[in-house]
């Protein structure tokens, strides 16, 4: 059923510049309230370069709905952009999306804080920047349209940029798992190193009682979708520094003698 709606819902908004484009609003309103009353999701809270295409791939295999980009994040922040939620059930890949927006407005939710360690996870991002091959320069930085806020804020400052990552990381995770407490609509798993992430995952679903309308189980296969070694990289000095920096970075903010410091 929800699936039948979904086509509508689509059909109606590719002919919605047609001259019976008020009934066709007619209609889209309808089965947005069809999705608002079934409106149970799961949203995949955790940032980017953590196995997002995976957990997407997953849900498709379970004949859910998935949506795989950051647009929708951003939606939470906008209370009118609601409806972009109506055609899907599942979201990952995501900026730290407002949580508490997607709890009150999707009452019953799921969520799912997808982790991964938090030395890897910034050099896997890192990696993912320096494939761009782009000039560390803020004007032409600025200018490529190529880049999103993430690679802007690398190439214009990677030192910095590592900094607020990690610093705003630390602080999104610890809302998360503070405002789910003790919830048993919360998981964290880590698909980049968990072999039984999938079956974690179907357990979880399965014990909140998450209608699924395909039977595939868990199946072995390799850990995550994106993974990659820095040795498909032919900037590998660039990539060096980066990790070096990136510990560098670490051991600062975890060393207690810096703590205190500009106080």
């Amino acid at each position: 059923m929800r699936h039948k709606i979904g086509m509508l819902y689509n059909q109606s908004a590719a002919l919605g510049a047609s001259p019976t484009r008020v009934r066709l609003r007619k209609i889209r309103t309808a089965l947005q309230s069809l999705f608002a009353r079934d409106s149970r999701k799961i949203f995949c809270v955790g940032l980017n370069k953590t196995g997002t295409t995976s957990l997407h791939r997953y849900f498709q295999s379970l004949g859910l709905v998935s949506v795989h980009q950051m647009d929708w994040a951003n939606y939470t922040k906008l209370f009118e952009q609601r409806k972009s939620f109506y055609t899907a059930q599942c979201f990952s890949d995501g900026e730290r999306p407002d949580f508490t927006f997607l709890d009150q407005n999707f009452p019953s939710s799921l969520f799912v804080l997808n982790s991964r360690d938090e030395r890897d996870w910034l050099r896997s991002r890192v990696k993912h920047m320096l494939r761009l091959n782009v000039e560390h320069n803020t004007a032409s930085v600025l200018r490529d349209p190529r880049l999103g806020i993430q690679a802007r804020e690398y190439f214009a400052d990677n030192r910095l940029a590592l900094i607020n990552w990690v610093s705003a990381r630390r602080i999104y995770h610890r809302q998360v798992k503070e405002y789910f407490n003790g919830s048993s609509r919360l998981l964290e798993i880590d698909v980049t190193s968990d072999n039984d992430w999938q079956m974690t995952l179907r357990q979880f679903l399965e014990q909140n009682e998450f209608v699924l309308r395909s039977t595939h189980r868990a199946t072995p296969g390799p850990l995550h979708e994106n993974s990659r070694s820095s040795v498909d990289l032919d900037l590998q000095e660039s990539v060096a520094a980066g990790f070096r920096l990136i510990d560098e970075i670490l051991n600062l903010l975890d060393d207690p003698n810096h703590a205190d410091e500009g106080g």
